[in-house]
């Protein structure tokens, strides 16, 4: 009697053992969800911080208002065209007062015809930057074309989120920012590309490690109206494993330097 109360004793224990072992499983788990939804939340939070400084940026530039200064030179411009009389000009004030006309008119409508570092014309300023909001790009192919969902700055409207697509509005010199996030084990090639030719190479190597990895390129290119930026993965079937890490961490930026004339 006494082995089988042994025998029915150990049952009991290795059972009890096995429940305690399914419990501690199931709060692993659990726990292991709440950390991904920390996690995505921290993200979240992260994009809606951006969005609300690209706001105040947006009111601040709205808020902005021309200096008494700068109404003073137009007011003048006007006075020196229009005050004077006719008969009272010699050739060489009519030829003045016209280049002032001609000058101020140009001022007025064809703001694009200035460098853009000078800060003065808010029309030609052209900057965006987008950003791979879900956690993880899987199955990524050859070629494939990376879209970049979620816009924090799109001043002049030339990037397209739903295409990855930049298309330049006016001509002139342009920077290009791509940054990319490769999780541990995995690699990605990706290409910058101007009108499907190849610009610049970025690759991201997380093969054999335990570590995220990020890799960031920059290129300086000269833009005709029209022309158009992307970047994709490679072409070919050498082009990495096909998985790319999102959640605000794999980025592509770009903003107008200066206007061709």
């Amino acid at each position: 009697a006494a082995p089988d109360i042994a025998n029915s004793n150990g049952n009991t224990e290795a059972s009890r053992l096995n429940k305690i072992e399914l419990v501690l499983e199931s709060v692993l788990e659990q726990n292991e969800a709440l950390q991904q939804r920390i996690r995505q939340l921290e993200v979240d939070n992260m994009l809606l911080n951006k969005r609300v400084e690209t706001l105040e940026d947006v009111n601040n530039m709205l808020k902005q208002k021309p200096s008494d200064s700068e109404i003073q030179d137009v007011r003048e411009d006007y006075d020196t065209v229009g005050n004077t009389a006719p008969n009272q000009h010699t050739a060489s004030d009519r030829k003045s007062s016209d280049l002032q006309r001609n000058n101020h008119i140009t001022r007025r409508n064809v703001p694009a015809k200035k460098m853009v570092l000078n800060g003065q014309d808010r029309a030609s300023t052209i900057a965006f930057t987008a950003l791979v909001s879900p956690p993880d790009l899987l199955s990524v192919g050859a070629g494939q074309a990376i879209i970049y969902d979620y816009v924090i700055t799109n001043v002049g409207g030339a990037y397209h989120s739903t295409t990855g697509i930049f298309t330049a509005p006016i001509s002139g010199v342009y920077v290009f920012n791509f940054a990319v996030m490769i999780k541990p084990g995995q690699n990605e090639y990706l290409e910058l590309v101007k009108n499907g030719n190849h610009v610049m190479w970025n690759y991201g190597h997380a093969s054999g490690s335990s570590h995220y990895i990020s890799a960031s390129r920059t290129a300086t290119l000269e833009l005709d109206q029209g022309n158009e930026v992307w970047v994709r993965t490679k072409t070919n079937s050498y082009h990495g494993s096909g998985q790319i890490h999102g959640g605000g961490f794999t980025t592509f930026s770009g903003w107008l330097v200066a206007i061709n004339e």
